[in-house]
């Protein structure tokens, strides 16, 4: 069932929450970006020339892992540091375009896509509906993970927490009709939710 989770940040609010922890060094994060990777890859094998979409993409771990010198990566981040290591991730593949922008502003910016990346990044929007509804405008494909069912307080950057069948509703409203996979990671910290769709 879906719920509010967290009402809305200040700005000052939202300085204090991001103290720039290094999440990459959790183990389940690790092993969540090796699944992202691998289920993303498997979609992408028979598309000559995909285009990807990663408009959140942190430290650049899942597109890293899915190099390949026909593809065309639209990379965004929020932070000048994320988007240098991404560079240096992906340093020698000329076919990628990196933006230091908003979630909106690069969804909205980019050229239509074969898939979006959207990893742990749904749960910490205001309006994922809308949201939604924009990438399906610009990409063929949607890749998501977020947490499932998450306590209340568990985790104060999310504002949103919710099932199997609310992220469903979610995808076929913004336009994303064909549920092509589901599937759940029970990592002992937290369980998570995996869905890739297609229109």
């Amino acid at each position: 069932m879906r719920y509010r989770t967290q009402f809305d940040y200040s700005e000052e609010e939202l300085a204090r929450l991001y103290t720039g922890y290094d999440h990459t060094q959790w183990r389940d994060h690790r092993f969540r970006v090796n699944v992202s990777a691998s289920i993303v890859s498997t979609y992408l094998k028979d598309i000559p020339m995909a285009s990807v979409l990663d408009p959140a993409a942190g430290d650049g771990e899942i597109v890293a892992s899915l190099i390949d010198h026909d593809r065309h990566f639209v990379i965004g981040d929020l932070s000048c540091e994320n988007i240098e290591v991404c560079k240096e991730k992906l340093y020698g593949h000329y076919n990628s375009e990196f933006w230091v922008a908003d979630l909106f502003d690069t969804v909205l910016e980019s050229p239509i896509v074969d898939i979006t990346i959207l990893s742990e990044i749904l749960e910490h929007i205001e309006d994922p509906d809308g949201f939604l509804k924009i990438v399906a405008k610009k990409s063929m494909a949607v890749f998501i993970s977020t947490p499932l069912e998450e306590a209340p307080g568990a985790n104060p950057e999310h504002y949103w927490s919710w099932g199997r069948e609310d992220i469903v509703s979610m995808l076929v409203n913004a336009g994303f009709k064909n549920i092509i996979l589901y599937s759940e990671l029970d990592l002992f910290v937290a369980k998570y939710q995996i869905h890739l769709a297609t229109k």
